[in-house]
């Protein structure tokens, strides 16, 4: 069985553990998450739990992400079907 394509969009400073997490890169402030490990587990969460810090009492607002993509490249990256769950909070 193979495991479930999941995309994250627009992830910010949300990593969601399982899913392929998004956004646009913004120098000094958004990281690839094999650059900034650090960073990837503090911001790691999930569904159940997605804002798991409070506004103000996170380290800093930085995105963490696997993969740096503008929104309006999406259809272009990805297959058709190829993709079973999107989200975007």
């Amino acid at each position: 069985m193979t495991e479930e394509v999941k995309l994250h969009l627009g992830c910010g400073p949300v990593y969601l553990e399982g899913w392929t997490n998004i956004d646009v890169y913004n120098k000094g402030y958004a990281h690839l998450s094999t650059e900034r490990e650090d960073l990837r587990d503090y911001n790691k969460t999930d569904l159940a739990n997605y804002y798991k810090y409070t506004r103000g009492t996170r380290k800093g607002d930085f995105v963490v992400a696997d993969m740096y993509m503008d929104l309006a490249e999406i259809p272009y990256q990805f297959e058709n079907e190829s993709v079973d769950k999107i989200l975007i909070v």
